[in-house]
């Protein structure tokens, strides 16, 4: 499980879907649903750009703000892998 604030690399990404590489992993172990409402936040450069699921791409880092609430078995997730309902998601480049 991701600790709060950790940096993980985006891995994979289908529309509002992300596999997620959690270290000490090098392959895709964890899977994040964003929804339209969880805000997408983007720190360039020092600079703060507020954006959507769609700005996220492969190679990001970012941070999973997230409720209890976990899915395992579900196909936004690798195969075993759990799966996350954001409720904030920072991109760090």
């Amino acid at each position: 499980m991701p600790r709060l604030g950790q940096k993980i690399t985006t891995y994979l990404w289908f529309d509002d879907q992300v596999w997620l590489t959690i270290p000490p992993s090098s392959l895709p172990n964890a899977g994040v649903v964003v929804g339209r409402s969880a805000p997408v936040t983007i720190y360039i450069s020092g600079r703060t750009i507020v954006a959507s699921a769609s700005a996220i791409r492969v190679g990001d880092q970012i941070e999973i703000w997230h409720d209890a609430p976990v899915v395992y078995g579900s196909v936004q997730a690798p195969p075993g892998a759990p799966a996350y309902f954001p409720t904030r998601v920072v991109v760090l480049r």
